[in-house]
């Protein structure tokens, strides 16, 4: 692999980790002021949320050579849909849990996706394509191919630890919940036997 791709990797994957932070940020507040408490949202431990940066960085890929906001919006919808029903899928295909649901939506898909969330992703398709993304661009072009490496190789460090040590104490959390619903089903069980 030469130099321009690793500087390329570097840069989608810088803003993979800007994006998973704003999308972090964005699900804390929104969920803090619902429940009038703070909420550290998202499924690893660190204040990421790898499913925006996924959504961010294909939004900057599949959209930015398109000028017109309504297609950019439409087409925003589609993808963060896809990526968000997938991801919903796969996570209860690995974890036995939903991570979220939508039943209470009107217009939703399996409770994985509804029409109000598909909007909300179209509109932030927009913001950053038209916005955030040139900022973004900017901040980033700022740095050295040096340290563009440097900050990539040592956020991917950091990335990779946290979503190893989560899914780690995911899947523990997962087989104690098992022994404890054993041990429930021994002490019920023998309880019955006494009566």
């Amino acid at each position: 692999m030469d130099f321009l791709h690793l500087h390329t990797y570097g840069y989608l994957f810088v803003w993979f980790i800007i994006y998973s932070f704003l999308g972090w940020v964005y699900e804390s507040l929104w969920a803090s002021f619902n429940e009038r408490q703070w909420v550290n949202r998202g499924f690893l431990s660190g204040p990421v949320i790898p499913i925006y940066g996924f959504g961010a960085v294909f939004f900057v890929l599949l959209l930015s050579n398109i000028s017109n906001p309504v297609y950019i919006f439409i087409l925003g919808m589609v993808i963060a849909s896809i990526l968000e029903y997938f991801t919903s899928w796969a996570m209860e295909k690995l974890f036995h849990a939903r991570w979220w649901d939508y039943n209470h939506y009107p217009f939703n898909l399996n409770g994985r996706i509804c029409l109000y969330g598909a909007l909300l992703f179209g509109f932030f398709a927009v913001v950053i394509i038209k916005v955030v993304q040139p900022y973004v661009a900017e901040f980033t072009s700022s740095f050295s191919d040096y340290s563009l490496y440097i900050l990539s190789v040592i956020l991917m460090i950091l990335f990779l630890t946290d979503t190893i040590l989560t899914v780690r104490k995911v899947l523990h959390l997962k087989e104690r919940m098992q022994e404890l619903q054993k041990a429930i089903t021994i002490y019920r069980n023998q309880a019955e036997e006494r009566m």
